[in-house]
């Protein structure tokens, strides 16, 4: 018993010397600063550095650490192996801590509180250029239970932190609540709120305001949104996304103002407004389809590997040919299809023009005057309009055709960059019948007429009225039988006069 009774004696006498050692001495402080870090490096699976501290009320402690060779940390409070209750100040250029690596000037302070297999945290300061609140529960590799609030952050700086594109720039602020948060595990809903912003590779001159819900589950996102700008707004409904897939989808519905506003971005001054709606879709391949009613009628498109194709109903020829700017000669519906080649910069068209008309203007008035042709008689039911385009050439085949009566312009080529025409013409109208050849300048295009053909036509016409017959090409046979000499004649009928009302009715329609 005396033994044990010394054993215990000199057991209590060593330890109390070691506290002395720990508590009163800096060498023992320091021998103990190495054992914490150890001590904390496991629990958090971080390395910690102790830079310095002092145990001289302890349990209440203060320590200077760095956490992975980064971020700095001020503490004071209480400590034990098993739990905390602590101020801190953490403060760096940098800072990471498991899953959570951030690359952006951090100023932090807060308190945490209880064991270290379920840390409470709670704090505030700044980050990404903002400021922010947040309380977590910080338990092995895993965040829990975490209530955010970002306000005026960048908002690049946020998106560089969640390893996402850099598409959008502009402060903003974030409301969130993330049930877990991990390396392999996120599940929360937030919102974020955007007073000003931008897209600077696509529309850097144009500024809006975005106002958007998200709800992520592990690799699952759902959204909804909308964008307001002065020049439109866009809609976003029903958006999903799923990472490891890489499968997104929104149905979307645009508004916008006026298409001058963007002539930038479409390269090209348009004018109006437009209202359209669809879906987007990515799978590997970027995908949009939609419709609008611009044009009177019913527009729908799809863009897929830098191509779109568009399908024409009921579509007023007026409103379109407003929108290019060019002259409305005729009035008319238009259905059928076209497709736009991005990459190669190619136009394919196969229309069908219903109900048209040929509209009042100096043209038509011309051809009254000049030929007494009234081309607002009928209607033209049968016409289309063919074209294909490419490097600054447009050819192409325009046939307004009533069923009876018609006007070709056939294998037409057109340089958009010299300003060139060359196309063959025919003409049928209510006795009139030309053809030929347009070429030269656009604004002021030559005609060469078919001579052998008007001969032919005229000759018909013109003895088929004298004998008062309308099948011209019976009453020549007959008179070649009787006489050489009165064919010779009819061979050699002065057409001049047709010849330049034929040039005439061709001007008036360049």
């Amino acid at each position: 018993m005396r033994f044990f009774i010394q054993y215990l004696l000199w057991s209590l006498s060593f330890i109390s010397i070691l506290f002395f050692y720990f508590l009163n001495s800096s060498l023992g402080q320091s021998h103990l600063g190495f054992l914490i870090e150890d001590f904390l490096s496991k629990k958090t699976y971080n390395e910690i550095k102790v830079h310095s501290l002092n145990l001289e009320h302890y349990p209440s402690v203060v320590m200077d650490l760095t956490i992975n060779h980064e971020a700095k940390v001020f503490l004071t409070g209480e400590v034990n192996n098993y739990s905390v209750d602590m101020d801190y100040h953490l403060f760096g250029d940098s800072f990471s801590f498991n899953s959570i690596k951030l690359e952006e000037k951090v100023d932090l302070t807060g308190h945490l509180k209880g064991p270290f297999s379920a840390l409470k945290v709670q704090g505030e300061g700044e980050v990404f250029d903002g400021n922010v609140h947040y309380s977590f529960t910080k338990i092995p590799k895993k965040i829990i239970d975490m209530n955010l609030s970002m306000q005026h952050v960048k908002s690049q700086k946020v998106l560089k932190f969640l390893n996402k594109p850099l598409v959008i720039q502009g402060k903003a602020n974030v409301t969130s609540f993330v049930k877990i948060f991990s390396k392999y595990e996120k599940r929360g809903k937030a919102k974020i709120y955007m007073a000003e912003a931008s897209l600077p590779t696509l529309a850097k001159n144009i500024s809006f305001s975005l106002n958007t819900e998200l709800e992520f589950d592990d690799i699952a996102y759902k959204y909804n949104g909308k964008v307001n700008s002065k020049i439109g707004t866009l809609t976003i409904k029903n958006g999903e996304y799923h990472q490891t897939k890489q499968i997104a989808q929104a149905n979307y519905r645009f508004h916008l103002n006026d298409l001058n506003d963007v002539k930038e971005f479409l390269k090209k001054r348009y004018y109006g407004s437009l209202d359209t709606e669809g879906r987007v879709e990515y799978d590997g391949t970027f995908k949009v389809e939609g419709i609008t009613k611009k044009f009177g009628g019913i527009l729908s498109y799809l863009y897929k590997n830098e191509n779109v194709d568009f399908t024409l109903k009921n579509l007023s020829l007026s409103a379109l040919l407003e929108q290019f700017s060019y002259p409305v000669l005729l009035t008319a519906k238009v259905y059928g299809t076209a497709n736009y080649n991005l990459k190669d910069k190619i136009v394919l068209m196969n229309t069908k023009l219903k109900e048209a008309r040929f509209k009042e203007t100096k043209m038509t008035h011309m051809i009254q005057s000049t030929l007494g042709i009234n081309m607002l008689r009928d209607v033209y039911d049968e016409s289309s309009f063919s074209a294909g385009y490419q490097n600054h050439i447009l050819s192409s085949i325009l046939k307004i055709d009533s069923g009876v009566e018609h006007l070709f312009l056939t294998e037409t080529k057109m340089n958009a960059k010299s300003n060139k025409i060359d196309s063959k013409f025919e003409m049928k109208m209510q006795g009139q019948e030309l053809a030929g050849k347009l070429y030269g300048s656009l604004k002021d295009p030559q005609v060469s007429l078919d001579m052998s053909r008007l001969i032919k036509y005229q000759m018909n016409r013109q003895i088929g009225s004298f004998f008062g017959m309308t099948n011209g090409e019976n009453v020549k046979k007959k008179l070649k039988s009787r006489s050489k000499e009165f064919e010779d004649k009819l061979d050699n009928l002065e057409i001049n006069d047709v010849t330049q009302k034929a040039k005439s009715l061709m001007n008036g329609f360049f």
